[in-house]
């Protein structure tokens, strides 16, 4: 998957990242903690991205619930137009900030 975004654009990623079902932000989401990666349960570019693949039919969240430092929240979570089941994978398992 590629996204083409305009650098001037400072929110471009993220609504980018929330189109195709993903999110950047701490857990919880009102804390200060460092960003986890959130994943949509089902999502339809997900679904696209994925068709052809072993993860095709929404099996990507059976993988990454296996990743440890991951959980799914009890709760449904705003992801791109609406609430969501999703993943989220702890910032240990994101790579670093550039120039960090």
């Amino acid at each position: 998957m590629v996204l083409a975004l305009d650098p001037q654009d400072s929110g471009a990623a993220t609504r980018a990242l929330r189109e195709h079902g993903l999110l950047l932000a701490p857990w919880p989401r009102k804390s200060a903690g460092p960003p986890c990666l959130w994943v949509a349960n089902k999502h339809p570019r997900l679904e696209q991205a994925y068709r052809a693949t072993a993860w095709a039919g929404g099996r990507w969240r059976e993988d990454l619930r296996r990743l440890p430092n991951s959980f799914e929240p009890a709760d449904s979570h705003w992801i791109g137009d609406g609430k969501a089941r999703c993943v989220v994978i702890a910032g240990a398992h994101l790579p670093p900030a550039e120039g960090a």
